[in-house]
């Protein structure tokens, strides 16, 4: 049982999960104790001991070393389920506690609120192993012992280790984290230079509704509009309503179909957007059933998108975003080297408007870098350390081979610890160096449709071609393809302008 203490600890605990969910097929999760480790900062750990019918001998093992790397943070769960020999286990797992140094703490492996909803459990555990209840045996739970239950009788289950129970409320204390801590982060980068999200809001709804009302936008859908936006503004939420929009236009460039829905149709800057297709001057909806000021949360827009193509939207935001710098505050995350390497770095890193901050140590760099939890980023820093592979020799030349071992996300070359001053760390974001897939080009640079036929008057080279690499990293290749195509798509197009 992961348990977060704060806020911080619960966005470690879920970028964690993210971290299995994307490593394994959908529906699974798959971590390792190294994993867990590595996003321990801030977090309590109580560990589950494996059940008396799946022993495991190295489980005390993994027990101390989780009790190393989180100390007065672990402990060990004791149940007692009425199964048998309750008394025996339990005994032994105090007895491991004292050895441990993670003190013992009552459980009771809940499944289910109250007893009688044991059919319900044993319903669902025969359908999850495609049986019927009566055959499916010991899969399911001997009793209904796997209920809540009251302190009064959690004291009675534990008479012998009272202080088993008395943990779980000082746990509880210790747990300071609330949902209600959490607030919506949305991107903050579509509104162009020196123009505000909400001015670039109202841009945009202002164009769409005299795209929406060609004759002239009616007196009721003005006023309506400056209704939302003044709500819009006073909570907020102008960056989200920008997010849904770029993504709607997207899919509508593409040829994509989508419809906004729900109650997304009861707002007039949704419909001057495009995100939805609701005249509100047909029909008479509030607003304020799609947002207001004393919700305090942001609306609830649902857009469906073609599920044939609803694949093309993700690798979109993807693209956009980036999969691993989107889930970093701000979009953005912080690459670090040491002495030993910063002379091989490139010359992008060298030119005056990188975000760039220099330290002689590494707890100096990390309490200087923003948006970043710097004890945890030091605890990062020495377990990469010490998962770097140092017997293979570095060769900046090659791909080396020098890998780290058991890393949650491994680094397969040129892995060097981080330990020679002066440090330095650099901002990265997001972008696209080259594409497997892209728009078909003829050899003049002339893109192709879906029915492999020349479009008059449109040329393309660069990242958005593809077709020219596959299954490789491209090395220098992308370079070259654009300034070869780059020089055959211009003297083309040229050639067209000069004979029109």
């Amino acid at each position: 049982l992961c348990l977060p203490t704060n806020r911080i600890s619960y966005g470690k605990l879920s970028q964690l999960i993210t971290l299995g969910r994307r490593r394994a097929p959908k529906g699974e999760c798959h971590l390792g104790l190294s994993d867990f480790l590595a996003y321990s900062n801030g977090q309590i750990a109580i560990v589950i001991p494996p059940s008396k019918n799946h022993p495991a001998k190295n489980f005390p093992d993994h027990l101390r070393r989780i009790v190393a790397a989180m100390p007065g943070r672990s402990y060990l769960a004791g149940q007692n389920l009425m199964e048998g020999g309750d008394q025996r286990r339990l005994a032994a797992l105090a007895a491991l506690a004292r050895d441990s140094g993670a003190p013992l703490v009552a459980t009771n492996d809940v499944h289910y609120h109250t007893p009688d909803r044991r059919d319900a459990q044993d319903a669902f555990t025969a359908i999850r192993h495609h049986r019927t209840v009566a055959r499916a045996g010991y899969r399911l739970f001997a009793n209904a012992e796997r209920h809540l239950k009251p302190a009064d009788e959690m004291a009675r289950l534990f008479q012998r280790w009272p202080e088993a129970v008395t943990r779980t409320t000082e746990i509880a204390r210790r747990c300071r984290f609330s949902l209600d801590e959490l607030v919506y982060e949305y991107p903050d980068d579509e509104a162009p230079e020196g123009v505000s999200s909400q001015d670039h809001l109202e841009h945009l709804t202002q164009e769409g509704a005299e795209e929406r009302y060609p004759g002239g936008v009616p007196a009721k859908i003005a006023a309506q509009i400056d209704h939302e936006m003044a709500l819009i503004d006073e909570v907020g939420f102008a960056n989200y309503f920008l997010t849904v929009h770029d993504i709607v236009r997207f899919a509508r460039s593409q040829g994509i179909l989508c419809q906004g829905r729900g109650s997304a149709a009861n707002s007039t800057v949704c419909y001057c957007l495009g995100i939805t297709s609701v005249d509100p001057t047909k029909i008479d909806l509030l607003f304020e059933r799609f947002i207001s000021a004393e919700r305090g949360e942001p609306p609830d827009i649902d857009v469906d998108f073609e599920h044939e193509r609803r694949e093309e939207v993700i690798q979109y935001i993807y693209a956009k975003y980036g999969r691993e710098i989107l889930s970093q505050p701000g979009q953005f995350a912080w690459q670090i080297f040491d002495a030993k390497v910063t002379h091989l770095l490139r010359d992008e890193y060298r030119i005056k408007k990188v975000t760039k901050v220099s330290a002689n140590s590494l707890g100096e760099l990390v309490e200087k870098l923003e948006d970043v939890d710097a004890l945890n980023a030091l605890e990062t820093i020495h377990a990469y350390n010490a998962c770097v592979d140092t017997e293979v020799p570095f060769n900046p030349n090659v791909k080396d081979g020098r890998s780290t071992k058991e890393l949650g996300i491994p680094k397969s070359n040129w892995a060097n610890t981080i330990d020679q001053p002066p440090f330095v760390a650099y901002a990265v974001t997001c972008g696209i160096t080259f594409t497997f897939g892209g728009l078909r080009i003829q050899t003049n640079g002339q893109v192709l449709d879906v029915d492999m036929r020349p479009i008059p008057g449109l040329y393309a080279a660069g990242e958005l071609v593809g077709g020219l690499f596959f299954n490789n990293y491209p090395g220098g290749t992308g370079l070259t393809a654009g300034a070869v195509f780059g020089r055959i798509a211009g003297a083309s197009a040229g050639e067209v302008v000069s004979n029109q």
